[in-house]
């Protein structure tokens, strides 16, 4: 069972649904991917696609994100999403919307993300279709930054292209890729999150 690893809501569990249909992102990665963005997210607005329990959404809210839009359409996940932001008050700070993603990404917007998480099912994993989606939507501009977790069959490195985005990092966390995206028409290293991280 996922907790959350830190901030205002540190070591509350998060009910997830039986079964393997959700998947919630591991301890492991979920504390790599936040101690690359720790003091970059505070105040920040995030869209979290593939929401599942609310493992990332929640955890941003956790540290200080302004708002986080959490998208999600199976009925036990969305159970559990609406179970565990109630059960920490998080309602001030976060939306629900159950939706499929590719149709969430085409609506009217509640505001522009500095922030997209994805972490979808690894066999609907369509990491160049996700960031055409992505780029056609509303919730994007040239200071966003995309997080895709994916299946390692498909690996990202730094500074390769796809479309109008330029991977900036890519770390592996044994089958799992996760690859950090931001626009190539804005990019410079400097203005990423984990500047201080980069050797």
């Amino acid at each position: 069972m996922p907790r959350i690893i830190t901030g205002l809501f540190k070591g509350k569990l998060l009910e997830t649904p039986e079964g393997r249909e959700v998947r919630p992102t591991s301890d492991r990665v979920r504390t790599s991917v936040f101690n690359i963005l720790h003091s970059w997210l505070p105040g920040k607005k995030v869209l979290d696609l593939y929401s599942g329990c609310g493992a990332i959404g929640l955890e941003c809210v956790s540290r200080g994100a302004e708002m986080v839009l959490m998208v999600e359409r199976a009925p036990e996940a969305l159970r559990c999403l609406e179970n565990n932001r109630e059960r920490l008050g998080a309602k001030d700070h976060s939306l629900i919307w159950k939706a499929d993603v590719w149709a969430a990404l085409e609506r009217p917007v509640p505001f522009t993300a500095d922030l997209i998480y994805a972490d979808p099912p690894y066999r609907e994993a369509d990491v160049p279709g996700l960031l055409a989606a992505i780029d056609r939507s509303q919730f994007a501009n040239d200071d966003t930054i995309v997080i895709i977790e994916h299946d390692d069959t498909v690996k990202y490195i730094k500074g390769q292209e796809e479309g109008l985005w330029r991977c900036y990092r890519a770390n592996s966390y044994g089958k799992a890729q996760v690859s950090f995206f931001g626009r190539t028409a804005s990019f410079a290293d400097e203005e990423t999150p984990d500047k201080e991280e980069e050797k």
